[in-house]
C-alpha cells in the first residue's frame, strides 16, 4: 500500500512542469492606468504540449485578465495575456494555471498621468453637451408654459368673440333703426300714414328682435310687448310700447296724421335709441 502511494505521488510530481521564463515582453512597453496591455512570455517546459489555456482566467482586484493564449514559433513557446490595470504602481499578476504547468510572480509597473507628489483630484460633475441649457428650458416651456399660454389665449380669444358678438347685437341693429328712423324722416311729407307707420312698425320690432335675441317677439302686439318689453328694454321699454301701439292704430284704421305727428313719433324714437346707446356705453366703461 505504501509503495503504492509513493508511485502515485511521484506521478503527480511528474506531471507538474517546470516553466521558466526566458523572456518578458510589454505591448505596449510603457502603459498607463486603463490602457490595455499585451504580456508576452518566452517560456521553457520540458513538454510544451502539456500546456493548456485556463478555462477560467484569474481574478485580481486591480487587473483585469482578459484573454491568454498560447503560441508557438518553431521550437518557442509564447505565452501572450491580455490585460488592464486599473491602479498605478507595481503589481504582481495572480497565478496563471497552463494545465501541466503555471505561471506566477510575474511584475506588472503601470505608470500614472499624476506624478507621485500629486494627490487624485475628487470627482467632477459632467458637463453638460453644449446648448442643453436652452434645450431644456424650451422643452419646460412646451410642457408648462404651453399649456398655460394656450389656456389664456383661448380665455382672451372667448372674450373677444363675446364682445364682437356685443358689438353685433348692439351695434349693428342700432345702425339699422337709426338710418331707418332718417329715412322716414325725410320721407314723412311723401308718404301715407299706413305706409309711414307700417316702415315704422316693421323697423321697430325688427330692431327689438336683433338686440334681444328672442325672434318670438315680432309677433307680439302692442298689449302683448308691454308684459314682457321690461325684460328686454327696461328704462326705455314703454316708449316702444307706445310708438308700436299707435303704429297699430293707423295701419288698421286707415286714418291719416298730420306730417308733423309723424316727425314727433321719428323724433321720440331716436331720443329713446340715442339714450338706450348712451346707457349701454356707461354700463360697459363702469364694468370694465
Amino acid at each position: 500500500m505504501i509503495v503504492l502511494l509513493f508511485c502515485l505521488l511521484a506521478s503527480l510530481l511528474s506531471a507538474q512542469q517546470n516553466i521558466t521564463i526566458r523572456q518578458t515582453v510589454f505591448v505596449p512597453p510603457e502603459f498607463y492606468v486603463g490602457d490595455q496591455v499585451e504580456l508576452r512570455l518566452l517560456v521553457d517546459t520540458e513538454n510544451p504540449d502539456a500546456l493548456l489555456i485556463p478555462s477560467q482566467l484569474p481574478v485580481h482586484e486591480f487587473i483585469d485578465i482578459r484573454r491568454v493564449e498560447l503560441v508557438r514559433v518553431g521550437a518557442q513557446t509564447w505565452v501572450n495575456i491580455t490585460f488592464v490595470s486599473y491602479a498605478p504602481g507595481e503589481r504582481v499578476l495572480p497565478t496563471l494555471q497552463l494545465g501541466g504547468g503555471s505561471i506566477a510572480g510575474v511584475s506588472i509597473t503601470t505608470r500614472s498621468l499624476l506624478g507621485a507628489e500629486q494627490e487624485l483630484r475628487p470627482y467632477l460633475d459632467p458637463l453638460p453637451m453644449p446648448q442643453t441649457v436652452a434645450q431644456i428650458s424650451l422643452l419646460l416651456f412646451l410642457v408648462l408654459g404651453l399649456p398655460v399660454l394656450l389656456f389664456y389665449g383661448l380665455r382672451w380669444a372667448g372674450r373677444f368673440y363675446r364682445s364682437l358678438g356685443e358689438i353685433y347685437r348692439r351695434v349693428l341693429p342700432y345702425r339699422y333703426l337709426s338710418n331707418k328712423l332718417e329715412h322716414l324722416k325725410k320721407n314723412s311729407y311723401r308718404l301715407s300714414a299706413r305706409e309711414f307707420y307700417e316702415e315704422l312698425n316693421v323697423s321697430i320690432r325688427r330692431w327689438i328682435v336683433a338686440t334681444s335675441g328672442d325672434s318670438g317677439l315680432s309677433s307680439l302686439t302692442a298689449t302683448e310687448m308691454a308684459a314682457v318689453i321690461s325684460d328686454y328694454i327696461p328704462s326705455e321699454g314703454m316708449v316702444w310700447v307706445d310708438l308700436l301701439s299707435r303704429c297699430e292704430r293707423f295701419i288698421y284704421s286707415g286714418t291719416e296724421n298730420l306730417p308733423e305727428a309723424r316727425m314727433d313719433d321719428v323724433e321720440r324714437a331716436l331720443a329713446s335709441l340715442r339714450t338706450l346707446t348712451d346707457h349701454a356705453g356707461r354700463k360697459k366703461v363702469s364694468a370694465s
